[in-house]
């Protein structure tokens, strides 16, 4: 048995018996998290500094093909997401299913198999931003919502995984499902192979209820430790999961529309009006960054709001 001794984070357990490849360790994996958590950070600067050099650079130059390379990234991910799938899943149904969802929610994994995928998953979001570098070398049109969730995602994965929260079965296997879909949806694009609209839809649909059950469950873990309860994750890191996905939920419902419903409106518009000019029919993706500093601004109020009222119930509780 392994315990996580010398882990300075919330949850100290015994974990099953060792899960090595390329002699990985769950001791060391969890520390340096979180002792290094913080150069997500640091990564994120550069990445926009970079991405956004490289725009400024292709300006005046012709776009990249890079149809090749693109397939084969997405390929790569596909196959890696499928795989974290495969050992993830396995995890969240013996606790989520048969132990229930409490269990699921507050009780931090003791499946060695499945932390290794949590490392695996928290290193991968440093690699994903790659997706970037290809929108900008190709002159793709790049979204508020594309580098703000892929920055927003690797700064919260490692400052959680660090802490080794109950909640990074859920936050694993959701988006390592979601992503076995998309990455293929794009490998196909990328072959220049047919995809129905339908197809689409349904990806950014997924992409949405998995905001949906992350914004619940965190929540959940967020009025569970209020509430006195036990849940292995701490309020500050449950505040900060319910703000993220509440954020990107917002985010990626404002695509869905623009998308697919307010570009379907305009093209059924269009029809019926043919003296108009097409330019009018055209949509832009690119969420109201405003509209989304306000949400989080009222969020952060209401969480600080809640923490005050349970600060004057306990306090009245103790007179």
């Amino acid at each position: 048995m392994t315990r996580i001794s010398g882990h300075k984070s919330l949850v100290y357990k015994e974990c099953q018996p060792q899960f090595s490849i390329f002699d990985w360790d769950i001791n060391s994996s969890l520390k340096w998290m979180e002792e290094n958590w913080h150069y997500s950070v640091y990564v994120s600067i550069a990445y926009m500094l970079v991405v956004f050099s490289i725009q400024q650079f292709m300006r005046q130059r012709e776009p990249f093909k890079l149809r090749n390379c693109l397939t084969l990234w997405n390929i790569l991910l596909t196959i890696f997401s499928i795989a974290g799938s495969y050992y993830m899943l396995p995890e969240m149904y013996d606790t989520f299913y048969l132990k229930g969802i409490n269990h699921s929610v507050c009780i931090a994994s003791t499946n060695s198999i499945a932390q290794y995928w949590m490392w695996l998953f928290a290193l991968s979001k440093i690699f994903e931003l790659g997706d970037t570098i290809f929108i900008v070398l190709r002159k793709q049109k790049l979204i508020l919502l594309h580098w703000f969730h892929h920055i927003l995602a690797l700064i919260y994965t490692w400052y959680s995984y660090g802490q080794n929260i109950s909640l990074g079965r859920w936050f694993v296997t959701m988006n390592m499902v979601v992503h076995s879909l998309m990455y293929a949806y794009y490998a196909f694009r990328s072959m220049q192979i047919y995809i129905p609209r339908q197809i689409a839809m349904t990806v950014t649909s997924l992409q949405i209820i998995q905001m949906i059950f992350g914004f619940y469950v965190s929540g959940y873990a967020f009025f569970s430790k209020l509430s006195g309860n036990y849940c292995e994750i701490p309020v500050k890191t449950a505040t900060f999961g319910f703000i993220v996905y509440s954020t990107f939920f917002f985010m990626f419902a404002k695509l869905f529309v623009n998308n697919y419903l307010r570009k379907f409106s305009n093209h059924t518009h269009h029809n019926h009006h043919h003296h108009h000019n097409a330019k009018s029919s055209k949509w832009t993706a690119d969420p109201n960054i405003h509209h989304n500093i306000i949400t989080i601004i009222i969020i952060i109020r209401m969480v600080k709001q809640q923490q005050q009222q349970q600060i004057l119930q306990q306090q009245q509780q103790q007179l």
